[in-house]
């Protein structure tokens, strides 16, 4: 089988068309995914802090908690239900790229910080 260059055309517009359509799909599972490690963290950093000997509470450990919640929220942004409409005139390489970039800048927007509330829990609950 011969493929002419109409053929490969075709072939890589539809697979750009179906990566842009799952590009929701992968923001959705990655929230989902951020949010149970969010949760976790909280619940850790306060199972933690409940086994500690001090009955105090202090603003390293609220702040902690606050900066984690943060992220909670993050990634629930991340699971917020988009449409994205493709039709005739969309630059499918544009349009792909731009939903690359997006969830790879809520990626490290919710990882930096996820490590802070992480890092801040870590030292109230430690030192």
């Amino acid at each position: 089988m011969k493929l002419r260059a109409q053929d490969v055309d075709d072939g890589l517009r539809g697979w750009i068309r179906s990566e842009i359509e799952k590009a929701s799909a992968r923001g959705y599972d990655l929230g989902k995914f951020f949010f149970t490690v969010s949760a976790g963290t909280i619940a850790a950093i306060t199972g933690l802090a409940k086994l500690g000997s001090t009955t105090q509470v202090g603003a390293v450990f609220i702040a902690s908690l606050g900066i984690l919640f943060v992220s909670i929220l993050i990634a629930l942004n991340m699971v917020m239900p988009r449409s994205f409409v493709v039709g005739e005139d969309t630059d499918l390489e544009v349009a792909y790229g731009e939903q690359i970039r997006s969830t790879s800048r809520a990626v490290w927007i919710w990882f930096a910080v996820w490590l802070i509330g992480t890092l801040l829990g870590g030292f109230s609950v430690f030192l």
